[in-house]
């Protein structure tokens, strides 16, 4: 506990902004939260999840990767960060989304749009991308 304010309320707030959509009081909820405990999953979770409903991609991805035990829908966040990147035309991001989409599909239900949605990629970004 820092300045009278905990993590959890902190966590509480911003979870209440996300649910009515306003991501900018979130986001500045939740970077307060972060720079009191920087490794906190809960925190650094709905940081990914608040940077995508921002557009913030590369950053929510980011985050995302210091996730060690989710506690969403995974399939859907990746998938929702692929078809991003895909619309912005960023396609190897958007193929390495697709894939992890794929990895967190349990049922499989999925398999066969998302390995359409990578195959339609690989064409369209001549894919693998070029070694520097």
């Amino acid at each position: 506990m820092t300045d009278n304010v905990d993590i959890d309320t902190l966590l509480g707030q911003g979870k209440a902004f996300f649910q009515k959509e306003k991501y900018k009081q979130t986001y500045k909820i939740l970077v307060q939260a972060s720079e009191i405990e920087p490794d906190n999953q809960g925190v650094i979770f709905h940081l990914a999840l608040c940077n995508n409903a921002l557009g913030n991609l590369d950053e929510a991805v980011n985050c995302m990767n210091k996730v060690d035990n989710p506690q969403g829908d995974m399939f859907t966040f990746w998938s929702v960060i692929a078809h991003s990147y895909k619309t912005s035309r960023e396609y190897h991001k958007s193929i390495n989304a697709f894939k992890r989409a794929l990895l967190c599909d349990p049922d499989e239900v999925n398999r066969d749009m998302i390995k359409s949605n990578i195959d339609n990629l690989v064409l369209k970004a001549k894919y693998p991308p070029p070694e520097s």
